[in-house]
């Protein structure tokens, strides 16, 4: 899947929605530019936030832009693939994936999130059916995107 970001105007939006906080760890799976990052720890004062990007250009892009916005303290890019690194430190997860990439990650996710883990997914779905160790606790359309959010039980 090639770099969709998601529109700045939503970021915001879609954090009070879902209630990130400051108590969180706050992971972003495919974090393209770095700016769900950077209004994570801007915005909302997250302790930590974890980008994932293998996608040369947006992981240079991100890398300087959280030096420019000034949040490299709390901030970290990794240029590698999420599906074989440990995410069980995260305490809220941001996504917006291909539906195909999805499914795999919640694989994951079942096996690695500690309860009570939240995961915000941009446009494609967690498949419950095939996933019930995930609860959606609420969805919502914003700007023509819906966005799921869920938590690991």
């Amino acid at each position: 899947m090639s770099f969709v970001p998601t529109r700045r105007r939503n970021i915001k939006k879609l954090f009070v929605w879902a209630g990130l906080s400051a108590d969180d760890i706050f992971y972003d799976l495919g974090c393209g530019d770095g700016r769900v990052l950077i209004c994570a720890v801007k915005d909302f004062g997250v302790m930590e936030a974890v980008g994932y990007e293998v996608a040369p250009w947006p992981y240079i892009k991100a890398r300087f832009l959280i030096w420019l916005f000034g949040v490299k303290d709390r901030t970290s890019v990794l240029r590698r693939d999420f599906l074989k690194d440990d995410l069980s430190s995260a305490t809220f997860i941001y996504t917006y994936l291909s539906h195909k990439l999805v499914e795999k990650l919640a694989i994951k996710l079942a096996v690695e999130l500690k309860p009570g883990t939240r995961i915000l997914c941009h446009t494609f779905p967690i498949d419950l059916g095939h996933h019930p160790e995930f609860k959606l606790i609420k969805s919502e359309e914003f700007d023509k995107i819906t966005a799921y959010l869920y938590k690991r039980i």
